[in-house]
């Protein structure tokens, strides 16, 4: 949804509203080719946080996004500016994880 778009970091809107990508602040950061699944594990994350606009169940979101951060940290190379973040959203799904059990 828009409002979840918004609450995403500005490469991440660039990505899914691929007219603001032309505004160099909107593009995504060369962190490899497989980075852009970052930005869904966000979404699915916020879902698990705020889960206002979808029906599915918190552990789906929770798996979508384990399963896309995976896929980001296995490709992601040491350089990247991002790791931090990486980090935190880690911790995130973490956190999520031990509180729907």
């Amino acid at each position: 949804t828009p409002l979840e778009v918004f609450r995403l970091p500005k490469y991440c809107q660039g990505q899914f509203r691929p007219e603001l990508a032309k505004d160099p602040a909107y593009r995504m950061p060369d962190c490899g080719g497989r980075f852009n699944h970052f930005c869904p594990a966000l979404v699915s994350l916020n879902r698990v946080e705020y889960p206002y606009g979808t029906d599915a169940p918190r552990d789906f979101h929770l798996k979508n996004a384990a399963g896309h951060l995976k896929y980001t940290i296995d490709s992601m190379p040491a350089s990247c500016l991002l790791a931090g973040e990486v980090r935190a959203a880690q911790t995130r799904l973490r956190i999520f994880q031990m509180t729907s059990k």
